[in-house]
């Protein structure tokens, strides 16, 4: 696999491989756009930046849309009977993020992987959600590791 960076003006990642960009419909105070890296025999690496108005983003608060956003994984994943192996937060300037990772009960063993970060940006509020779904072999898990800590957001804290 050859790394390949992405760098804008919201953040920062580097994927195993040349990620494809899909656009999100608009909605009324959001907007979303999602970076995805796909390998074979199974991973999935994407990275989704959903930026809204500051009349939507402060109510809730960095804190609380990274707990909405960690717990809709958790609910999203929970057909497939998740094994929580690591639920950390943390407080970063300005925001906050959330460290998850599960192993899921499927045909075969894999993992999903999250990191979610949120924080206020100037005019807006951004919501990061850096996921990998990979077999659950220490190769992938790694790789999938070593995705999540790959990325960084770039904003500029409110003054």
């Amino acid at each position: 696999m050859a790394p390949s960076r992405v760098e804008n003006q919201w953040f920062c990642a580097e994927f195993p491989g040349p990620a494809q960009r899909i656009d999100q419909p608009p909605e009324e105070l959001s907007t979303s756009h999602e970076l995805v890296w796909e390998a074979t025999p199974f991973g999935i690496f994407s990275v989704r930046l959903t930026r809204m108005a500051t009349a939507a983003f402060v109510p809730v608060g960095a804190q609380g849309w990274v707990k909405t956003f960690g717990d809709l994984w958790a609910s999203t994943l929970a057909k497939w009977s998740p094994e929580r192996l690591d639920d950390t937060s943390a407080i970063i300037v300005g925001g906050a993020t959330r460290q998850l990772a599960f192993k899921l009960d499927d045909e075969g063993p894999c993992g999903a992987f999250a990191r979610v970060i949120a924080a206020p940006d100037g005019a807006e509020g951004r919501v990061l959600v850096a996921s990998a779904i990979v077999d659950w072999t220490p190769e992938w898990e790694t790789a999938a590791f070593r995705f999540l800590d790959s990325v960084r957001v770039v904003w500029s804290p409110p003054s």
